[in-house]
């Protein structure tokens, strides 16, 4: 098995989570797929799927040094995802540590589709 940079940060994800209790935190990501609009009452359905991800909180301060000056919104937070099979998007909804969050911005780490850094709020 060759080693990649999601594969790497899998393997950081399990030591951490053995080595300090409770800092490792579970999530589900989740995504609009599609809408449809009921033409006759107007009402909007909205099809989702989820997606599982483990999930590190990272310090706020660090925001800039991802993501440069960009536009930080107050109460955004930093958090590192492992484990996905999709690349976290701008108003994809994060539950994870009994917080329900709103990706803002993300950096797919070099690029390993499977490890993220996002801003979320």
């Amino acid at each position: 098995m060759s080693t990649t940079v999601a594969l790497i940060a899998k393997e950081a994800f399990d030591d951490v989570a053995l080595e300090i209790t409770g800092v490792i935190k579970t999530g589900v990501l989740t995504r609009i797929v599609s809408t449809s609009v009921n033409s006759t009452t107007g009402e909007v359905t909205n099809t989702t799927a989820d997606y599982n991800c483990r999930t590190l909180f990272g310090d706020r301060s660090t925001i800039k040094d991802y993501f440069g000056d960009s536009e930080i919104g107050e109460g955004s937070r930093l958090l590192y995802l492992e484990g996905l099979s999709v690349e976290p998007q701008k108003t994809d909804k994060l539950v994870s540590a009994s917080l329900t969050l709103t990706i803002e911005q993300t950096l797919n780490v070099a690029q390993a589709n499977g490890f993220y850094v996002v801003v979320a709020k």
